[in-house]
């Protein structure tokens, strides 16, 4: 829920119901939902523009979902990883994460996370001022986005539309 809540701008109330996660998960000693709400609570943290928090949290996450082998929360955490690199700028790691991210979703067939992958590389290499390659990863995730009906698919096509 708190995952939504971010990226639908409802950071105020995303944030909150992170911390409720993170005391109850705590006190239950359940670290797999723990590093779930830690990663949540990264996103806010880059939404609201405190990338090296963001990147502390999403990192502290994906050491307890590696502890756990759990690639498929690894892949979800290393896109966002990357996200918050990328606002950092710091573009060498962001694309190293989601390249990682992109390795790990292909290889598991996570149709979301390789999507989000693409588009996280598009970003970043046109912040570099590769817009070509961008563009080419743009084109990678929205195929996926249409192929898979996922929502995202609309506003990749804004972004394509516009360039």
């Amino acid at each position: 829920m708190a995952t939504l809540e971010a990226r639908s701008g409802r950071l105020d109330e995303a944030e909150e119901h992170c911390r409720e996660a993170l005391d109850l998960c705590r006190q239950l000693g359940n670290r797999s939902i723990e590093a779930e709400a830690l990663d949540a609570l990264g996103l806010v943290h880059t939404r609201r523009g405190e990338p090296e928090r963001a990147i502390a949290l999403h990192e502290q996450a994906l050491t307890m979902k590696r502890e756990a082998g759990d690639r498929v929360a690894e892949a979800d955490i290393l896109n966002g990883l990357g996200e918050a690199t990328r606002a950092a700028g710091r573009l060498a790691s962001s694309i190293a994460h989601f390249e990682a991210a992109l390795a790990i979703a292909s290889e598991g067939g996570l149709a979301e996370q390789r999507a989000r992958a693409y588009t996280g590389l598009g970003h970043t290499l046109d912040q570099q001022g590769d817009r070509a390659s961008g563009r080419t990863y743009f084109e990678q995730a929205l195929n996926l986005y249409i192929e898979h009906d996922m929502d995202q698919a609309d506003d990749l096509h804004r972004l394509l539309a516009d360039r």
